[in-house]
């Protein structure tokens, strides 16, 4: 698996930390491709050229396109 975006540390009340939580991921599975982003939660993502960006970009390698 090859992660390339996280988010960051966490802190708890009891001053612990989680630490580095992975965000959007992709790899081969199964003789196909994989690729996650736990981003876009909102509306306004849709419209963000930056997100749109991300999500082309993942669905292009997830479909192998050059």
């Amino acid at each position: 698996m090859h992660v390339f975006l996280t988010l960051g540390t966490m802190r708890y009340p009891d001053g612990t930390t989680g630490g580095e939580h992975p965000a959007a991921w992709y790899h081969h599975f199964g003789g196909g491709r994989v690729f996650y982003t736990a981003l876009g939660h909102t509306e306004e993502s849709y419209v963000e050229p930056a997100f749109l960006s991300h999500v082309e970009a993942g669905i292009s390698w997830a479909i192998g396109a050059k």
